[in-house]
């Protein structure tokens, strides 16, 4: 069970990409601060602006600012190293087991969720049948409405809120996506589909991460760490 998540979840088509954080941050409400980053955790961000010092919650940052980092904007591999290191790592599984198995059946649901409506919206467009179409979103906006009031349920460990945090992410904007779809607003629908991805690749990445910092069995951190590279090019062909 200790390796079930990270091999589910990347046998499903997992997506993982390196978050990096740019010195123009942009939140999620539209309003954009520009400065000096001058310190960076997996919960907030500390920058030196024109009017002070601020704190930014990673949670109220646009996905899309923090996936176009500029140079040197990086988080390291030590502060990242140190950020998910857990003491005993046999003894935090076993502790977390439960999370990560609720955790891993939600994401396999969403997973399943947005491939079956893709499948079915397309085919029902094919046929010039709008109402089968409609009908098939609103399955699916259903279950998405499931997964975002389920998720709340669920508490995470210390070392994975922000993890935590971009699923909950992921199904917000995939569910915003979809609603959309249905009021026929093509602009607004790609654009929260889009920041769905990206929130579900940074949940997958901190995860990934997660293992390697704590030498998780070779094998598995391998399989990881060859897909990311293949996966990375995926993601340039079909978002850029």
């Amino acid at each position: 069970m200790k390796n079930n998540v990270a091999l589910v979840l990347l046998c499903s088509g997992v997506l993982v990409a390196r978050i990096s954080i740019a010195d123009s941050i942009k939140l999620t409400s539209g309003k954009v601060f520009e400065g000096e980053i001058i310190e960076k955790t997996q919960e907030y961000i500390k920058m030196n602006t024109s009017v002070g010092e601020i704190t930014i919650p990673i949670k109220s940052i646009d996905p899309d600012s923090l996936s176009s980092g500029g140079a040197g904007s990086e988080i390291s591999e030590e502060e990242k190293a140190a950020s998910f290191k857990v003491d005993d790592w046999d003894q935090w599984i076993a502790q977390n087991q439960g999370y990560l198995d609720i955790i891993s059946e939600m994401q396999l649901k969403y997973l399943s969720t947005m491939d079956e409506s893709t499948r079915n919206i397309n085919e029902a467009l094919g046929k010039k049948d709008i109402k089968a179409g409609k009908a098939a979103a609103v399955k699916a906006r259903s279950k998405l409405l499931f997964l975002k009031e389920e998720v709340l349920k669920v508490q995470p460990p210390k070392e994975l809120q922000g993890f935590h945090e971009k699923i909950q992410q992921t199904y917000n904007y995939a569910y915003k996506s979809v609603s959309m779809w249905l009021v026929a607003d093509q602009q607004a629908y790609y654009k929260y589909y889009k920041r769905s991805q990206k929130a579900y690749i940074a949940s997958v990445s901190e995860l990934k991460d997660l293992y390697k910092y704590n030498d998780a069995p070779a094998e598995v951190v391998e399989i990881m760490e060859k897909s990311v590279e293949i996966f990375k090019a995926d993601l340039e062909n079909t978002f850029y």
